[in-house]
């Protein structure tokens, strides 16, 4: 009879993985649609790119490409459905890019919560049953070291690394611009996140590579809720947690992003939202988010819990805990 249990209990959990993995590839065939219907406005905006002196502005489309053509160099490269990739990334940019691509290729994309032990990292990759990992240049001789101690055979880099694969051999079939970015001007990256033709959704332009998928997803369904203390229990105990919904976002909306941080499921989930809405996300180190909010005239932030951004109402700051 215990076993019985102990094989319903596994099924049930294998279920509810499943369910998960197939509302991720939803999410990211939602944002894939969106982009096909975007014109050229800012899906991504790196505020502060390593050896660019302006910003890295990544349009609808070329987010669209990037996904794709890197999704089909991962299957190219052995990753198959099913199979789970780490993500152990710098920026919110190429975080929302290794994840979408990965999802894309039918795979799981399994963030890795922020930590500066290799062993730590090499945990979490075993946990996850992770073949492969994608990380920064920056950030590339931890991901090594944990990738010697799991099962990761595969390890690619935004960026040049030693020991690595740069991300952008993934897109080498792509006749898009190196990473398809192209440095903003002064218009783009200070004065309008989606240009100015209606925060790009009168463009016609959409994506080469075929109709838009079929599967679309309603924002609304994409909006998480998070648990916040209030105040003390009864008889001075413990904070009674209440329940606050995720302000809702829309096509008008920047949100700059501070690097992954804290729950790696949350952090994921609220690029998530806010790509889904068809906001732009600018992504700033920590230290740099209150400024890009006032540069890129930010109306959201995403950022650990307990930071303080001046100048945004308590509502609007998604605290990743």
């Amino acid at each position: 009879m215990e076993l019985e249990i102990s094989a319903g209990a596994g099924i049930e959990a294998e279920l509810r993985t499943l369910r998960a993995d197939a509302q991720q590839r939803a999410v990211t065939e939602h944002i894939l649609a969106l982009a096909d219907q975007a014109g050229y406005g800012a899906a991504l905006v790196a505020a502060v790119a390593p050896g660019h002196a302006q910003a890295v502005v990544i349009s609808w489309p070329q987010f669209a490409h990037m996904v794709r053509a890197a999704a089909r160099g991962l299957s190219r490269r052995g990753l198959q459905q099913g199979d789970t990739a780490g993500i152990f990334v710098g920026d919110a940019v190429s975080h929302a890019v290794a994840v979408h691509a990965v999802r894309a290729a039918g795979a799981v994309a399994a963030a890795v919560r922020p930590t500066r032990s290799a062993a730590d990292i090499a945990a979490q990759l075993k946990q996850g049953r992770a073949r492969l990992l994608i990380t920064s240049a920056d950030l590339a001789d931890l991901a090594i070291q944990a990738a010697e101690r799991s099962w990761v055979r595969q390890v690619f880099a935004f960026g040049e690394a030693e020991g690595t694969t740069p991300f952008d051999s993934l897109l080498q079939t792509s006749q898009t611009p190196r990473h398809g970015q192209h440095q903003a001007d002064e218009t783009t990256s200070r004065d309008g996140h989606n240009g100015s033709n209606n925060n790009g959704r009168n463009g016609s332009h959409g994506h080469a590579d075929g109709p838009a998928p079929a599967r679309v997803l309603d924002p609304a369904e994409l909006e998480p809720e998070r648990l916040e203390p209030e105040g003390l229990g009864q008889d001075g105990g413990a904070p009674q947690l209440i329940r606050r919904p995720v302000p809702r976002l829309t096509c008008r909306d920047v949100v700059v992003a501070a690097p992954p941080c804290g729950d790696p499921e949350a952090y994921t989930s609220m690029l998530d939202l806010a790509l889904a809405a068809g906001a732009t996300v600018v992504a700033a180190p920590l230290a740099q988010v209150t400024a890009a909010l006032g540069v890129y005239k930010g109306t959201a932030a995403i950022v650990p819990r307990g930071t303080d951004v001046p100048g945004l109402p308590a509502g609007r700051v998604l605290a990743v805990g």
